[in-house]
Formats: structure tokens, sequence, C-alpha cells
């Protein structure tokens, strides 16, 4: 079932329409993703604006979508990943199959994110040959970084040095790059020597605050909450060992994580260890963005422990349901851009008895939780879609002009 995720209200209408093509594997609800979210966000906004959005991708067409927005089936849906939880190379280059035969005819802008990287280079080529703007959003750019994802052994000596190499060659990519984080803007930018415009990602900021005042009639769950792909980058076994600590001192439910991955399993035998059965609770993967919304809205306090993160999504949509945040320290995570320390919640090392720490001093100090929660939803209230769509269509019309 689609569910409708509204762009701002009162989005002024925009002169001479465009029409968009949003290039991506995934379709929004298909998976519930970042950048799907993203794109049907966009789409939405767009639609409202009185252009014409195309999501195309592996997805076939829902029973209803928003006026202006359409989607074009490229393929049958495939799962993304591989037995390991890692993009599949495969469908990474069948996705770049799909880019070589895409029908570009009456298309005025293309946008596409960065993700899975061989897709721009036929994308790119066919926007050339028909005479039509190619965007990039680039969530992340993970330069050396690729050397821990992909860390030398036997059967792969030095294979990150190529995915990095692949990583710069795409960076040259489109007409125009865009990122949705300072950080990723800041790596992009010393690669295509060049300024990167930032055009962050937005929330659903009214439904979200509609859904926090009728909090009483969701299921109540433990006071922490986690929600994400379940993957080794996102550290949630911090999070587990941090449950463990804090079972010491607090009765009933800890912790409700929500979300599937590869490292369910193992997340699954911790809490099975570490005697927390009836503490912690794995919901897995929940139908659509409403339903993890009506969950989380009933937590006291959104726990966000990833070492890589390209913008910070969860958080912010926590945010904008009143819960202060407390996230892990690292060098490959944009999340101390939406999350200021000690005002919308707490930035700590990635440590269990710091986390633990930490929540306990936000969750036992009224004053500070009221103070946190109201900062938060204030912040969340600034990352709005329209704006996004309308910096979007600027950049879109600027290119255009110069062609």
């Amino acid at each position: 079932m689609l569910t409708r995720l509204s762009p701002s209200d009162n989005l002024p209408v925009a002169k001479n329409s465009l029409s968009y093509l949003f290039f991506y594997d995934a379709i929004y609800p298909e998976t519930l993703g970042g950048v799907e979210h993203r794109n049907y966000q966009l789409a939405c906004a767009l639609g409202a604006r009185g252009h014409r959005a195309v999501l195309a991708g592996w997805a076939g067409a829902p029973a209803s979508l928003p006026i202006g927005v359409e989607v074009r089936t490229i393929g049958s849906f495939r799962s993304l990943y591989g037995r390991s939880g890692r993009r599949s190379r495969l469908q990474a280059l069948r996705l770049a199959w799909n880019a070589a035969t895409i029908d570009l005819k009456g298309v005025d802008v293309v946008e596409t994110s960065n993700i899975p990287f061989l897709h721009l280079f036929p994308l790119s080529f066919r926007c050339r040959r028909a005479g039509v703007p190619m965007i990039v959003t680039w969530h992340e750019f993970w330069g050396d970084y690729w050397r821990d994802y992909m860390p030398p052994g036997r059967l792969r000596v030095g294979l990150w040095r190529l995915y990095r190499w692949i990583e710069r060659r795409a960076a040259s990519r489109g007409d125009r790059a865009v990122a949705v984080s300072q950080l990723t803007a800041q790596r992009l930018g010393s690669v295509r020597r060049e300024e990167i415009e930032v055009i962050p990602n937005g929330v659903q900021f009214e439904a979200l605050r509609a859904i926090s005042a009728g909090g009483d009639n969701a299921p109540e769950i433990g006071p922490l909450v986690f929600a994400g792909r379940l993957i080794t980058e996102k550290r949630v076994h911090l999070l587990v060992e941090a449950a463990a600590i804090l079972a010491k001192s607090m009765s009933g439910p800890i912790l409700t994580i929500i979300g599937d991955g590869p490292a369910r399993t193992s997340l699954q035998q911790q809490v099975e260890r570490l005697g927390l059965d009836d503490r912690v609770e794995l919901l897995g993967r929940l139908e659509t963005s409403t339903d993890v919304w009506n969950r989380m809205s009933t937590a006291k306090i959104a726990v966000h422990p990833s070492a890589r993160e390209g913008f910070g999504l969860f958080a912010l949509e926590a945010m904008a349901l009143g819960l202060p945040v407390v996230h892990c320290a690292s060098p490959e995570s944009a999340v101390r851009e939406v999350v200021r320390d000690r005002t919308d919640g707490r930035k700590v090392d990635p440590d269990p008895q710091l986390l633990a720490a930490a929540i306990l001093e936000i969750l036992n100090d009224p004053a500070t939780y009221a103070s946190m929660s109201a900062n938060a939803v204030e912040r969340a209230a600034g990352f709005d879609w329209g704006a996004a769509t309308q910096t979007l269509e600027r950049v879109s019309r600027d290119l255009l002009e110069r062609s």
C-alpha cells in the first residue's frame, strides 16, 4: 500500500513547468531507504508546484499517486543486496544497463543518486546525447574509508583502491553535483574542484507532529528506540550492550529496534546471551514510514550509534517527534550536522558505558529532557521538503539556461 507522505502545504505554483526524471533502482514504498524516501518527497513537492515528476526504477506502479507524479518501471524489483548484506555488484551492473537504455524523450532534467556509482557513466553519456542536464545527488563520499569497508585480505588485496578509483571517476559525472550534507559536500568538492551546494533531506514535520500528539493510540515501547537497516556499520550492538547496563537500574522494556538486515541474527543472539529477551525487542521491518513513526512516538530517546551516516534521517524524524537523540561520534557520520550536542541531544564516543551514562543523564533530569525535546522539535521544523524542492528547481533552471 502506498502511504502518501505529503510535502509542505501551500507551496507556490512554479512558472513554466518542467519534466523531471528521478533515476534510481528502488522506489518508495517498495523499500523505505533514505534515497527512495527523498526521491518520493521531492517528486510529490514538484508535482504540487505544477511540474511533472517521473520516478524510474525497479517497481510496478502503485495503485495511486499524487498529481504530477508518475512511476516508470525499468525492470522487476530484485534485492539490492547480496548475501553479505552489501550492495550487489550484479544489480549495480543491471542498473547501469538500464541507464544505458532509458528513454529520455520529453524529459527536461534527470536527477539521480551517486549510489551505486556504475550507472552514472552510461546515464551521463545518455543525457549528453539527448541534451538533457543531469544532476547527481551525493549522499556519501567515502574516499579512503573504502579501505575500512573492504580491508585487504588474501583474496582481495587492494580491491578497496579499485572502488575508491571508481568513486573518484564517478564524481566527475553529471552537469551539476549536490550533496545532502556539508561532510559530503566538502569531500566531493575537493575532487570536482568546485563548491558543492547542499540540499539537505527534509522531514514531514506536520505529519510527525500529528503522530506525536496522538501518541496515546500508538503501541507502547520502551524508552529507547533505534530504526534503520541492521548492518555492522550501524553499531547497534553497542546499543544492546548499553541496554544491558541500563537494565541494572531500570525496570520493564528498555529498547525497541526497528528494521532488518544481515546483522539481525547476531543482534538477536546478543540479546539472548545478555538475558535481555524481555527488555529488548527486535520488531523487524515495518510496512510503511508511518508505521515506524507510530512506534517511535511513544519512546523517550532515539539512539543513533552509527559509524557511517550520510545524513541521519532517522535522527531528524525522531527530533520532529520530540525525542532527544543520543548518537556516537564518527568522522564518517553527518548526524552531528543535524543533532546539536547538549541542545537537541548528546554526542558521545562509541562506548556502551558512555551511551548508557548519557541516556540516564537525560532521562533522570526532567528539565534537561524537556529543553532538549523542545529544541529538537524546533530544529526539525527547519528541515523542509518544500525548501529543498525550490532549491532543486533553481539549480535545474540554471542548468537549462546555460545549455
